[in-house]
């Protein structure tokens, strides 16, 4: 249960204990508004200041392109349409419409596929978990078409991954255009596999573990298929994870993807909004113990408190201010999702190696981190700048396999000092 300390229901940030390393209002006015936009409620003093700002010299295409980028748009329009509408350029105010109009028929008919879906699978005798897509649409969001989602999720018995895919088959899916090097990675990457249909292009990605193998989550799955709730999704009830269970899982998978995209926070911050005096938060802290994500879970609710400006409870802000190396961890990920659209991906920067490794406690969890960038960004392959530092004659040209880790080891240190200064 929550503290006894909190106050109103239990449910009360105590800020004193974690102060943000920055405010929104740090940052350029077009991502203040994204930002300030991104949640479902906001105070009467938060819409004044969004009003000046859009009255402002605003960059109309950078501000869109950003939206567009980090799944927020459905959001932004939510907000700014509570506003003057002759705030808002015309071109501007259409596009806008036209989006989120589109967006909630795109919503309306993944609703209707996947209780389709899960009907079928039962009628099959097929267990199946729906998660994210329009089951979280309905759990975190007041108003299911805020939330923006392109597929289908679902959870099914590893014992039940061919049947399962064999009955989309029969139903006009097949299988994602893979590249070479895709489907090269499967085995290494294992956990799911997507479908598309034929003629609806509806997507469904089809799990049988939540996390890929690269990202060690050792969570007993038996244990989250006992503890499912329902949740209705147009008048039917479908089974999902629980609070708890969906909390953790949204913390892993915006980790996972290293914070690429403003949704993922928003996702937990609207579940915590709507459901936060309803979570157990000792299960929560027990849980992500025990998978070795307790940094992963505090670093999520570092951000929606500094990003989205979300209300903690005291037992979290408690173990917040417990982690010294959270403030520099969040200061990184605020930089990556506040960074110029042409800038590179955090996997193929050496802030975003060193976060990806050091969000993380276990040795073990951290190594395999670690050879996953390595893969991913093929890092360990000797480049064109190895071969210029030293030449060797082509029959020493095997030495350069040994040249490369040495010197991305000493460009790591000297990150790592950047890093932790900075």
């Amino acid at each position: 249960m929550i503290c006894q300390e909190d106050s109103i229901a239990g449910f009360l940030t105590i800020r004193s204990l974690y102060a943000p390393q920055n405010l929104i209002s740090d940052y350029c006015p077009e991502i203040e508004i994204v930002l300030s936009c991104a949640t479902t409620k906001l105070e009467p003093k938060a819409l004044k200041r969004i009003k000046r700002l859009i009255q402002g010299d605003i960059d109309w295409i950078k501000l869109m392109q950003y939206a567009n980028k980090h799944g927020v748009t459905q959001l932004l329009y939510h907000t700014i349409r509570q506003l003057d509408r002759g705030d808002l350029p015309e071109q501007v105010s259409g596009y806008l419409k036209y989006f989120c109009h589109a967006n909630s028929l795109r919503n309306i008919q993944l609703d209707h596929k996947l209780v389709t879906l899960v009907q079928l699978f039962t009628s099959q005798g097929i267990a199946v978990i729906p998660f994210k897509g329009p089951v979280l649409s309905r759990l975190a969001y007041e108003n299911p078409s805020l939330r923006q989602f392109g597929d289908l999720d679902v959870l099914v018995q590893p014992q039940d991954v061919k049947k399962a895919c064999a009955l989309l088959m029969e139903q006009g899916y097949q299988l994602g255009n893979l590249t070479n090097a895709q489907k090269r990675d499967l085995d290494f990457h294992g956990g799911e596999i997507i479908l598309v249909h034929q003629v609806s292009q509806t997507v469904v990605d089809l799990h049988w573990e939540i996390t890929p193998k690269f990202f060690p989550f050792e969570v007993a799955l038996q244990d989250w298929w006992s503890r499912l709730q329902p949740v209705f999704v147009n008048k039917t009830q479908i089974l999902t994870f629980s609070l708890e269970d969906t909390l953790l899982y949204l913390c892993v998978h915006a980790a996972n993807h290293l914070w690429t995209r403003l949704e993922w926070l928003c996702d937990i911050a609207e579940l915590i909004r709507t459901h936060g005096a309803q979570i157990d938060w000792s299960k929560v802290l027990k849980e992500a113990h025990r998978t070795g994500c307790d940094r992963i879970l505090l670093l999520n609710c570092c951000l929606i408190q500094d990003l989205l400006g979300s209300h903690l409870p005291y037992v979290i802000a408690r173990k917040i201010a417990s982690d010294s190396m959270l403030p520099s961890l969040t200061k990184v990920i605020k930089t990556f999702i506040v960074s110029p659209l042409q800038e590179p991906q955090p996997f193929d920067r050496m802030e975003g190696l060193l976060l990806f490794v050091r969000m993380r406690e276990r040795p073990i969890h951290r190594l395999m981190h670690l050879l996953y960038v390595m893969h991913r960004s093929k890092w360990a392959t000797p480049s064109l700048r190895d071969r210029e530092v030293l030449l060797f004659p082509s029959s020493l040209a095997f030495l350069y396999w040994i040249v490369r880790p040495i010197r991305l080891l000493r460009q790591y240190r000297v990150a790592r000092r950047h890093f932790m200064v900075s």
